[in-house]
């Protein structure tokens, strides 16, 4: 797994780059992100670790998906992902941890996380733009999904599906630890939305 440091320089990088490529002042894409000019200036120059909603709502405003911001190679038509270069993106002061595992940015925008909560655990997500689904495997322990405030359980074994643009959150109430595979799909179609005051347009996830 990439060190909190690689990640940094990694996001730096990829951020300066994407930015240049679309010609976007500092100021244009904080307001696109809904995020301050400071935070965007500390980040390209690798002096904080961004959350990852800081890092969803980039990637959406520079409407890539979440997996180039953090890229630490070059793309290729078959990419072999290293246990070496797997970013650790969330952790909890437990040992909990969300990491995105591979990531597509072709025409549908495509997550895969391996998600580990320790009991306690819990993990807030915004809403993502209108069309995005998200697929969970629990391969070990009990997960505490609430989607838009209505709460719902998958054990181990149990797979959930569901529209993610509305809150939601994942946790672990049991006594155990847990593990979950996540697949994020965003569509194109959601690529193709703008609402002028919304942080989340703009981009996909």
């Amino acid at each position: 797994m990439t060190s909190p440091e690689d990640t940094a320089a990694a996001l730096a990088r990829n951020l300066r780059r994407l930015r240049a490529g679309r010609r976007l002042t500092l100021d244009e894409l904080a307001r696109r992100a809904g995020i301050s000019r400071s935070m965007l200036i500390q980040i390209e120059q690798k002096r904080v670790n961004p959350t990852l909603a800081t890092l969803v709502r980039l990637a959406q405003a520079l409407d890539v998906g979440l997996a180039e911001l953090v890229e630490l190679g070059s793309r290729q038509r078959v990419r072999v992902i290293s246990r070496d270069d797997v970013a650790e993106l969330w952790s909890s002061p437990s040992g909990g941890s969300g990491r995105l595992l591979v990531g597509s940015d072709q025409l549908d925008h495509i997550e895969f996380w391996d998600w580990r909560l320790e009991p306690g655990d819990v993990h807030h997500a915004e809403a993502h733009l209108p069309g995005t689904a998200e697929i969970l495997h629990v391969l070990d322990g009990d997960l505490a999904l609430e989607v838009d405030g209505e709460s719902h359980a998958a054990a181990t074994g149990e797979s959930v599906i569901f529209s993610a643009d509305a809150d939601h959150s994942y946790g672990n109430n049991g006594t155990r630890p847990l593990h979950v595979l996540m697949i994020v799909i965003t569509p194109p179609a959601a690529k193709t939305i703008t609402s002028g005051n919304d942080p989340r347009s703009g981009g996909a996830r």
